[in-house]
């Protein structure tokens, strides 16, 4: 990329401004021109002239006027500077010739045409108006000849005023166009020098500008400071709205605005351009792949041609931009430009995003080595959680994009069967979906969506969700927050899954200890109740039945201790069996026990269960008691809509009090509070 103005761009800029100038010079003198026709149409309507049609007269007029207007389109509406300048010569030349066939012989007329084509500084411009002028006078003394002859006593015929009229005129034109050539490359010459010297001038103070911003990036004590200071410098240089720099994402066909300064008062854009397609901004690429600098003065010019992207600069409030291309090895990579520049002109502007070219795509460079080490080193400090988890993997929200930093073999094969995919939140639900059991698998699915995980995390440090794994057992799969944006949400995350199976038996199986008999096995007074005071909560209804066993302490003063735990025991089996599988069965403690039937709130039907608890009670044979049978007495309450009570403790002592009633009739009785 250059570093400097090219002399080659400022000469060619200087001639085609100069040449718009001529263009429009010789536009008003074109506007005088169209008088010509009417002029001559005057002079011989009072006799100064003769031979002269009036119609010839309008036709030059109309002609003249015609091609002021063509000349005037092409030179300022469409700034074409080659065909308005040759429109503006011939025409000029037209009308000297028009002028001499109307006997309005002017000789000097004739170098009017090589003497205002000097003034365009060009050698080919200056001999094409030469053999022009000289053409039109070889015609106009050719068809005038008769005229003048007739008119003359010095010439007799025709051939003889000719030869001496081309002799003459030929020598006039050889000498102004040596004379005229020597003007023009003298021109050039003076043009040339002024021009090398305001090149250095210029190039010295744009380098100047350039190397303070740089210098002051280079004072940063990292590449990512180092760019956003480049930026801020470059904006108050050129007074611009905005200066950016867009990266590609070669993968997704994106070009993402990774870093942007902004005037106080300007709306930034680079959140709304933080993922544009390249195609949106093909008319910018079609400059940077032919390796040169976008410079836009009025950005409605993208009307026609790319309506998306002037859609985009409309939203921004874009007037006007200049844009650079990024190479890397010769690969376009993305561009960095400014909007909106008023304190430096465009052409200026393109050459100082120019002259710091080289540094920037160094600063890019430095930041990816940068943010590599990092990487490495964080993968490094991750790869020690492979001794607590099974799988790792890091995690970028904002990219869709994720890293494998050690995982189990069971998801490096569902891995396998996708190489080519790059989006984290389809490998994630993919590994899920296939890990995962069919008991909880929805839940960690919704777990791993991380279209939502930036919702669900908010502000916090972390998310966790418990499943079973098909190979591994119960697992803990965690998303941990490793890095945040402006607004303390996650951009970036560490997700991992630990085996918790063994663990989460062990828990399993306390939990068993703490909500369980140890003697009987059925629920504990503690765990009973708690989930019965749940189900009242809850509305769900049903009947409570409290029991005890008849002469329990007899049984175990006559049989002792061992003998009442066989009973206790036993009746603990009848009770559970007894009960449907979703009912609640406990021991209260000593020889009481309680159900909850949940649903079962008709009397007939908490009949029917007592008497098949009855039942089953009758069928308990233990050899200690010998002949003796066991009995339970029971005491039964309703829990539904029309009943008032609300809380298990009350619901307790009334069934309590109906067991009092049912133990004064002896053998399995049941009563309704």
């Amino acid at each position: 990329m250059a570093n400097k103005i090219p002399k080659s761009e400022l000469y060619q800029r200087f001639f085609i401004e100069n040449a718009l100038h001529m263009n429009r010079g010789l536009n008003k003198i074109l506007w005088v021109s169209v008088f010509v026709g009417p002029v001559i149409a005057l002079g011989q309507a009072v006799g100064l002239y003769h031979g002269v049609s009036y119609a010839a007269c309008f036709i030059c007029a109309a002609v003249t006027l015609a091609f002021t207007l063509l000349q005037y389109g092409v030179t300022k509406k469409r700034k074409l500077t080659l065909p308005g300048k040759y429109i503006s010569l011939v025409v000029i030349e037209g009308i000297v010739v028009y002028m001499g066939l109307s006997h309005m012989y002017l000789p000097i007329a004739f170098f009017l045409l090589p003497f205002l084509s000097i003034l365009y500084c060009d050698e080919l411009t200056y001999v094409i108006a030469n053999v022009v002028a000289y053409c039109g006078t070889l015609i106009t003394a050719h068809v005038t000849a008769d005229y003048y002859v007739a008119t003359s006593a010095e010439f007799s015929d025709v051939r003889s005023w000719f030869a001496e009229q081309v002799f003459s005129f030929s020598l006039q034109h050889i000498v102004f166009f040596v004379a005229g050539y020597i003007m023009v490359k003298a021109l050039k010459n003076s043009i040339r020098s002024n021009l090398e010297f305001r090149i250095k001038s210029e190039n010295t103070k744009l380098e100047m500008v350039a190397q303070k911003a740089m210098h002051a990036a280079l004072e940063e004590d990292s590449p990512e400071s180092a760019l956003n200071t480049l930026l801020e410098q470059l904006g108050g240089v050129f007074n611009a709205d905005r200066v950016y720099i867009f990266e590609d994402d070669i993968n997704k066909g994106i070009t993402v605005n990774t870093y942007e300064w902004v005037k106080p008062g300007v709306k930034p854009a680079i959140t709304s351009m933080s993922s544009v397609y390249k195609e949106d901004f093909r008319v910018l690429y079609e400059y940077f792949e032919r390796g040169e600098n976008v410079i836009i003065s009025d950005a409605k010019e993208f009307e026609n041609a790319s309506p998306e992207l002037r859609c985009l600069l409309e939203e921004q409030g874009t007037l006007s931009l200049v844009a650079s291309p990024i190479y890397e090895q010769g690969n376009l990579i993305g561009f960095y430009g400014v909007d909106n520049s008023t304190g430096v002109d465009l052409a200026n502007t393109a050459a100082i995003l120019s002259i710091i070219g080289d540094f920037l795509y160094s600063l890019i460079r430095f930041r990816n080595t940068v943010r590599k080490h990092e990487e490495e080193a964080m993968i490094s400090s991750y790869t020690s959680f492979s001794k607590i988890y099974n799988t790792v993997a890091l995690m970028d929200l904002k990219e869709d994009t994720f890293k494998i930093v050690h995982c189990h073999d069971a998801v490096r094969q569902v891995l396998n069967q996708n190489p080519d995919n790059k989006s984290a939140n389809v490998a994630l639900h993919a590994v899920m979906n296939a890990v995962a059991t069919g008991q909880g698998k929805e839940q960690i699915l919704e777990f791993v969506d991380l279209d939502t995980v930036r919702d669900r995390m908010g502000t916090g440090a972390s998310l966790e969700c418990e499943f079973i794994g098909i190979a591994s057992g119960y697992c803990r799969a965690r998303i941990i927050r490793s890095d945040s944006d402006e607004d303390g949400l996650p951009t970036k995350i560490i997700f991992t899954v630990e085996v918790i199976d063994e663990a989460k038996r062990k828990e399993n199986e306390l939990r068993y200890l703490s909500e369980t008999d140890l003697m009987t096995g059925i629920r504990n007074r503690g765990s009973g109740e708690a989930k019965i005071k749940q189900l009242i909560r809850d509305k769900e209804y049903g009947a409570l039945f409290i029991l005890d066993v008849d002469k329990f302490k007899q049984i175990n003063d006559s049989f002792g201790h061992a003998v009442g735990d066989k009973v206790l025991i036993e009746v603990a089996a009848a009770v559970q069996k007894a009960f449907r599988h979703h009912d609640v069965v406990m021991r209260m403690g000593g020889d009481e026990f309680a159900a909850y039937a949940i649903g079962m709130t008709n009397k007939l039907k908490a009949i029917e269960l007592s008497n098949r608890l009855f039942d089953i009670i009758k069928e308990i044979d233990i050899p200690e008691l010998g002949e003796g049978k066991i009995n339970v007495s029971v005491g039964i309450i309703i829990f539904d809509a029309d009943n008032a009570i609300a809380s298990f403790d009350e619901l307790y002592k009334k069934a309590d009090q109906s067991l009092y009633e049912s133990k004064k009739i002896s053998g399995n009785w049941a009563t309704f509070a």
